[in-house]
């Protein structure tokens, strides 16, 4: 079935939240779209800004807006968006947000050229910021896969899904998270075999204030995204966790550092990791990932322990070789800076 003969619907779930200031840049950037198949479910979550006389302006029946008694949270939110939805794709918008032209048709197309893909995220720049945002995002389903035993590797509101392989999969958004709920239901959907791709166009414009979950629960954030991390490792590492310590494999995850007893204790849990299968993975791919991370984590360690003395110098040297890590850097000036990195260090 050609997508973009059959124009299917999308559902558009734009949870509201004291986001009146930006939300006529926000539908106005929906309305626009180069696609017109939607439907927009907008639920102002106990806002205290007047949406209402925002959406108001809007008088155009694809728009359906709902207000919640009291302020829910996103998740509940989210969750019931969901339930007023009828397309065959969920997209997710913030109010805050604004998308170019083309980003629904772009997405439908790969849809319909790669059929096998479940959940479609894209890049993303940003308004003016306080703090750049890492917007290099995996694109692949096994490279996404991979990144979400350290982060969340989507950009929520850019992604698109579709409503059956949820409905399939019995996935929806965990009401117990004030935060993080994105990265959950990612993982959750991995567990469950969906698949993932970031196109790398730019196809959102993100903005950053003081009113957004990030900055609202950064501390409960924090937290969260280790027992997130936990949760997909004890999927796929169950063995490994139960040998070693679930705080070993964070000081890996989250680059903590103590002592190079510990790192040692770390490169053999890599080791491990390395050798570990997933059947949607190639295991070379896993190999090269988990080397990949092994080097970052040691460049770290050089760098952050600046008293960390010539003998431990070595050491920390000979970790990298042992491992063959010094060795599959193909140019020489990458081998002369490692040797730079664990010897004189800054």
């Amino acid at each position: 079935m050609n997508l973009l003969n059959t124009k299917p619907l999308i559902s558009i779930l734009l949870p509201i939240y004291n986001a009146a200031q930006y939300l006529k840049d926000c539908l106005d950037s929906i309305f626009n779209q180069t696609y017109q198949n939607f439907e927009i479910i907008a639920i102002d979550d106990g806002s205290t800004d007047n949406p209402e006389f925002i959406l108001q302006g809007f008088k155009d029946s694809r728009l359906h807006y709902f207000k919640n008694e009291s302020n829910l949270g996103v998740a509940k939110t989210l969750n019931k968006a969901l339930k007023h939805a009828n397309g065959e794709f969920i997209m997710r918008m913030d109010a805050d947000d604004v998308i170019l032209p083309h980003k629904i048709i772009e997405q439908i197309a790969f849809f319909n050229k790669s059929p096998q893909i479940d959940i479609l995220g894209t890049s993303f720049s940003q308004f003016s910021y306080n703090r750049p945002l890492n917007n290099n995002l995996p694109a692949n389903d096994s490279d996404i896969k991979l990144e979400l035993f350290f982060r969340c590797p989507l950009c929520h509101p850019t992604v698109m899904i579709k409503r059956e392989a949820l409905i399939k999969n019995e996935l929806e958004y965990n009401e117990s998270l004030q935060t993080a709920e994105d990265y959950n239901l990612w993982t959750d959907a991995c567990i469950k075999g969906l698949k993932f791709t970031n196109l790398p166009e730019k196809m959102l414009i993100y903005r950053q204030h003081a009113n957004q979950n990030t900055d609202r629960y950064y501390e409960q954030l924090l937290i969260l995204d280790d027992i997130i991390r936990l949760k997909i490792a004890k999927f796929y590492f169950k063995n490994i966790l139960t040998k070693y310590t679930e705080e070993a494999y964070l000081s890996l995850i989250n680059h903590k550092f103590n002592d190079i007893r510990e790192l040692k204790r770390i490169k053999k849990i890599v080791l491990e990791l390395k050798k570990t299968s997933i059947s949607t993975i190639n295991q070379k791919t896993i190999s090269q990932f988990w080397q990949q991370k092994w080097y970052i984590y040691l460049d770290d360690y050089c760098y952050n322990y600046t008293n960390i003395g010539f003998s431990n110098s070595l050491r920390v040297l000979k970790l990298y070789i042992t491992d063959k890590t010094f060795f599959c850097f193909s140019s020489l000036r990458k081998k002369v800076r490692f040797i730079f990195v664990c010897l004189y260090l800054k």
